[in-house]
This record gives structure tokens, C-alpha cells and sequence, in this order.
């Protein structure tokens, strides 16, 4: 009864425990795809359940021999089971997506990564637009169907009601092949300026075939808590921006070989949150997961590879 609880305590904890970027002990796992596979029958608590199998019976294992007794049996059993269970599935899931990936219409996809600092994107942004649209035209020679930006590679603030012709005629039209890419929008209403942190899709001939506003914003990052309550907060931490969050999470059309795909996109940390990617998917149905992701705010650090196992599960 004991593991049962810490079991349950365990798993209470990950639940209930605040932190700004969402972590569960699942996502050490991160690098074994055998045992992340049940994620998609409980999300990650359902990898942190099947792990803590195999630390409860080490745990009974040791408590018995510390308290001179026998073995509970039907602990170890239940304990053991669930791993074992786990690894099965993984390896069954696994087969079956393989098969189901194996038979579908490949699309040759190519991501692009300017390689830019935080503050040199933004100080020049012609160059940073220049180095994408270069290894666009790498990629396009090679033959890739879909290019994908980053977030906010696009650094130029543009009005909403003029981004499908600044985005044709300034980015579309040079790619020559459909693509996904990040831009700053914004648009001003009578109450205040809003900014919307934008992934734009566009098809071969660069027209604009659909946008996704990010929801999740950073905290002190894209906003201030209570920012538009009291203004002068902005004042007093300068840096912070002042986006406003989408409403919808429809996915971006993309068309190749005459075929329009479903594509999700997230936004930033947004790939992280498995309710909210569950949502998205569970509402589009989409044939892909895209993630554009600017982590140069956190420089080199290990926070781009904490991001990076954290998303893997959303697979």
C-alpha cells in the first residue's frame, strides 16, 4: 500500500507542481523511444506511471531485506509488469507507425536556420532575410517540397491588414515552393495597439494561405501579468513585449503534388504543452506537426535541449 501512494503522491506532484516550463520524469525518456510510445494512451504521466514500476520494485526489493522480511509478491508483480507492458507496446506502436509512414506519399521537407543572434536579427533585418531566402534557394535546388522558417525570421513589424501583399511580394514569391515562416503582426484597435506572434503560410507562388496566431505567450517575455491593467508596468520593465494571443488553432494549408496536407503549427514553447497540442490535433486532424522556435533568448544553454527532448513527445 505504501508504493501504491508514492506512486500516486509521485505522479500528484508532477501534476499539481507549478514551473514554467512543463516537465515530467516521463521525459527522460526522451532518448528511448520504446517506453515514450504509451504517452499516446496517457501523455507523459502514463511514461512516468510505467517507469516508476521498475523503481518501486528495486524500492520493495530493498525496504524487505532493510526490514528482515519476505517479499511482498503481488507488489513485485504489478511493480515489474508495468514496464514490461510498456516495452511491448512500444515495440508494437512502433511497427505499426513505421508501417503506416512507409505506405504514405513522402514529402521532402527542408528547415532553415539562419544562424542569427537575438539582438542581430533584429538590428539587421534585410540581412537576416537575405540568408533565408539564400538557403531557401539551396534547399529548392535540392528538391525539397516544403521550407520552414523560424519563429519571427520575418523581424519587420507589418500591419495586419497589408500582410498578404507584404509577405507575397517581400517573401513568397522569391521562395518557389510552399513554405512555413515566422512574422511579427500587429494591429490597432481602439483600445491600444496589438501584436500578434505569427506563423504564415504561403503556397508556390507565395500567395498567403493561412496564418496561426501564437496563444501561448511567454510570461515577461511577450507580456507582463496585469500589464493591461496597469500600463505602467511596461514602463517599468521596458523589454517586455505587448503580444496578444490567438484565438484559433485551425492548421495551415500546404499544398505539394496537388494534394493539400493539414499542417499544425506551434509557436515557441507552445510544443511543450500536451493538452493544448492534443486540442490542436484532436480539432485539425492534421497530416504534420510543425514547431518554429527562436531559442536564442536563452543563449547557449542547456534550455534548447531540455526543449527539444520535452517536444519529442508530442510525436
Amino acid at each position: 500500500h505504501g508504493h501504491m501512494v508514492f506512486g500516486f503522491a509521485f505522479i500528484a506532484a508532477e501534476l499539481l507542481y507549478p514551473v514554467l516550463f512543463p516537465w515530467y520524469f516521463g521525459a527522460s525518456m526522451h532518448k528511448v523511444p520504446l517506453f515514450l510510445q504509451t504517452a499516446d494512451i496517457g501523455g507523459p504521466i502514463m511514461i512516468t506511471l510505467v517507469m516508476l514500476g521498475s523503481n518501486i520494485a528495486i524500492a520493495e526489493l530493498i525496504c524487505a531485506k532493510m526490514e528482515n522480511r519476505t517479499n511482498d509478491r503481488l507488489t513485485l508483480k504489478i511493480a515489474l509488469a508495468l514496464p514490461l507492458i510498456g516495452a511491448v507496446y512500444g515495440f508494437a506502436r512502433i511497427l505499426q507507425v513505421d508501417g503506416i509512414a512507409a505506405a504514405a506519399t513522402p514529402v521532402h521537407a527542408g528547415l532553415v536556420q539562419g544562424n542569427l543572434g537575438l539582438m542581430q536579427k533584429r538590428d539587421d533585418p534585410s540581412e537576416a532575410l537575405r540568408r533565408h531566402k539564400r538557403m531557401t534557394a539551396d534547399l529548392r535546388k535540392k528538391g525539397v517540397e516544403l521550407v520552414v522558417w523560424s519563429e519571427s525570421s520575418v523581424t519587420f513589424m507589418v500591419e495586419e491588414s497589408a500582410m498578404k501583399g507584404f509577405m507575397r511580394d517581400r517573401i513568397g514569391t522569391s521562395m518557389g515552393v510552399p513554405a512555413i515562416f515566422g512574422g511579427v503582426l500587429y494591429r490597432v484597435d481602439p483600445d491600444r495597439e496589438r501584436w500578434f506572434n505569427t506563423a504564415i503560410a504561403t503556397d508556390a507562388r507565395g500567395e498567403v494561405q493561412g496564418r496561426y496566431d501564437k496563444h501561448y505567450l511567454l510570461m515577461f517575455g511577450e507580456y507582463l501579468p496585469l500589464g493591461d491593467t496597469f500600463p505602467i508596468l511596461y514602463k517599468w520593465s521596458p523589454n517586455s513585449g505587448k503580444f496578444s494571443a490567438g484565438t484559433d488553432v485551425d492548421p495551415l494549408p500546404i499544398e505539394t503534388r496537388g494534394e493539400t496536407h493539414r499542417v499544425t503549427t506551434l509557436i515557441c514553447y507552445e510544443d511543450i504543452l500536451p493538452g493544448f497540442t492534443n486540442d490542436a490535433v484532436r480539432k485539425g486532424n492534421p497530416d504534420l506537426l510543425v514547431n518554429i522556435t527562436n531559442d536564442a533568448w536563452f543563449g547557449d544553454s542547456s534550455e534548447p535541449w531540455e526543449h527539444l527532448g520535452l517536444a519529442k513527445l508530442r510525436t
